[in-house]
């Protein structure tokens, strides 16, 4: 099924958006005592680093393909 381009750029940013927002290894870690997922907490700063730093590229990629 086609997506229009807009759409797909709105899906990247949203996508960003939520990783911005969402540090659900935090609310594991302080809120229910859980630590099981800390070593993800880094990998998801270094991966959202990356989206950012490139995040028109990223789109980019996206309405190409």
């Amino acid at each position: 099924m086609p997506i229009e381009a807009l759409a797909l750029v709105d899906g990247v940013r949203r996508l960003w958006w939520k990783w911005m927002t969402d540090f659900w290894q935090l609310e594991f870690h302080y809120d229910r005592g859980d630590f099981s997922c800390d070593e993800l907490f880094s990998a998801d700063e270094a991966l959202l680093h990356w989206w950012t730093d490139r995040l028109g590229q990223v789109e980019d990629a996206f309405v190409a393909g």
